[in-house]
């Protein structure tokens, strides 16, 4: 809590609070606490199957995910919006051998 300490300008008038280290991260506080711990752990485990699969069978994947959002319709009617998906699985089966390497992309 020594960063929320406040400390006051030459003339007095005002607070100055010290710059805040953005390197080092703070603990949480309040109610969510145990919620992100929760959220965290999950996305360490997806982190770590998505790494083993790369690692142990060559597959990558992700999925791009765009938002069109429109908000001026005929008649004044209420706003859209349009979700555009574009998945990817790539697969290396060989990689560096004598007869060389290569990828078999789907859904790119």
């Amino acid at each position: 809590m020594a960063q929320s300490a406040l400390s006051y300008s030459a003339d007095s008038t005002r607070p100055v609070r010290p710059p805040i280290n953005l390197e080092i991260e703070a603990p949480s506080t309040d109610f969510m606490q145990d919620i992100t711990k929760t959220l965290n752990d999950i996305r360490d485990d997806y982190v770590k199957f998505k790494k083993e699969l790369e690692s142990d069978y060559h597959i990558s994947y992700s999925m791009q995910v765009s938002i069109f959002p429109q908000w001026g319709t005929p008649k004044g009617g209420p706003g859209t919006a349009e979700l555009v998906y574009a998945p990817n699985v790539t697969w290396n089966p060989f990689t560096d051998t004598a007869i060389g390497s290569g990828s078999k992309p789907r859904w790119s």
